[in-house]
Parts: structure tokens; C-alpha cells; sequence
């Protein structure tokens, strides 16, 4: 169970990750006021560049990071990006509880037709489908794995769609799939 203390420190460093990504955008003064200000509050080391947030703390290791290229360790076997999809963004924690990895990718589809394929393809794979549903443009599929879980939230992004890709293992758990 986390701590009132331990929640605040996690809610501190996730509120810095915002201002330190804001403050990217406004140059390395600024950015450099914004990661002395979170270490400053949370005790973390905050290191932010080029819209990149790396943040680590006793307790854990935060980063998100604008990029195309999938993170290492990431599933591909299991959450593959459909084709005509772009990756944009990858954030990564990592704590004693365990691991996680979130993809961001966009592209151009159809949201019932997409959770159908990651359904399908978790099932090819042996997960155990907990959850699949679409509403309207957009759609949700959940799967574990022994301690590890995977899930695709799929949302409508301008005449595009938006891709969020989660794979979570936990410190027990020595396979991907």
C-alpha cells in the first residue's frame, strides 16, 4: 500500500514531469529552474531536455521521451504497432512493484476493427482477453499474461486516431509473454 507521504512524492514528481516538459518549450533556463525546483521538492534527480523527462528517485524511475522508435523490452510479439501507425511518444516507470512501458502512436483506422485485431492477436498469443469493448471512435482491449498485463486504449485524434499501448510486468515475472 502506498503511503499519504510516498503518494504525495509520486504526485510531486509527476507534477514536475508536466512543468519540466512545459518548460522545454521555453527554453534551458527555464528548464533547468523547473528540474532544480522538482528535485528541490521531491528529493528526485530531474533531468529534462529537448521535451525528454528522465526522473529518478529511491523509490523509483520515471521517463517519458518524444520518439518513434519503440523502448527496449517493449512486446512487439504481443502489442504490435498496426501498420500506417506512427509511435510519438514512449513513457516508462519503474519501481520495486514492478515495470511499465506506454506507447503513443497515431495513425489513420477503424477503432472497432483495430480492438478486434488486438484481441485477436493477444488470443493468438495465449492471453486471456479480460476486456474488449468499442464506443462510438473509439475502443479498449485488456489482457494478462502470468503477472504481466497489456492493454490498448484506442481514441479518435482530429481525422486520425490515437493509439495508448501499455505493457506492465511485475518484479516476479521473467517472460514478456
Amino acid at each position: 500500500m502506498i503511503s499519504v507521504q510516498h503518494g504525495r512524492r509520486i504526485a510531486t514528481a509527476a507534477l514536475g514531469a508536466i512543468l519540466a516538459i512545459g518548460a522545454t518549450s521555453c527554453g534551458a533556463a527555464a528548464n533547468k529552474v523547473a528540474d532544480k525546483a522538482v528535485e528541490h521538492e521531491t528529493g528526485a534527480k530531474v533531468d529534462s531536455k529537448n521535451g525528454n523527462v528522465n526522473i529518478k528517485t529511491k523509490d523509483g524511475e520515471f521517463s517519458t521521451q518524444s520518439t518513434k522508435e519503440l523502448p527496449s523490452g517493449w512486446p512487439s510479439d504481443i502489442l504490435a504497432v498496426p501498420h500506417g501507425f506512427t509511435v510519438s511518444n514512449v513513457t516508462q516507470t519503474k519501481t520495486a512493484q514492478g515495470a511499465a512501458q506506454l506507447v503513443t502512436a497515431t495513425g489513420k483506422g477503424e477503432a472497432g476493427a483495430l480492438v478486434d485485431s488486438f484481441a485477436k492477436q493477444f488470443k493468438a498469443k495465449g492471453l486471456d482477453v479480460s476486456m474488449q469493448t468499442t464506443s462510438g471512435d473509439g475502443g479498449m482491449v485488456i489482457a494478462q499474461k502470468d503477472d504481466n498485463s497489456y492493454s490498448v486504449t484506442i481514441s479518435q485524434e482530429g481525422d486520425g486516431l490515437s493509439l495508448l499501448m501499455s505493457y506492465t510486468k511485475s518484479p516476479s515475472s521473467t517472460t514478456t509473454g
